[in-house]
């Protein structure tokens, strides 16, 4: 039996994720799926990685207000 990925919940899950905290998400699912002998993904197990997961911009908020900070200070200009 074959089943669905759930896009919109997992987009609404993952809303302030970073492409690098998603593929971080998959990459663990798809571990959990080895170790348990499945071989395929599904939106339970996909939904309960994100449950356990935090991004890395709230992980990191304020550190990077830090940096923002700081470039502010030193004038420094957008590369583009």
């Amino acid at each position: 039996m074959r089943r669905a990925i759930h896009l919109d919940r997992l987009a609404q899950a993952t809303e302030g994720y970073s492409g690098a905290d998603i593929e971080s998400v998959v990459k663990e699912a798809i571990e959990q799926a080895f170790v348990d002998g499945r071989s395929a993904l599904d939106s339970d197990r996909l939904l309960q990685v994100i449950g356990n997961t935090y991004p890395l911009g709230e992980v990191m908020k304020k550190k990077s207000k830090e940096y923002a900070e700081r470039i502010v200070e030193m004038k420094i200009k957008p590369a583009s």
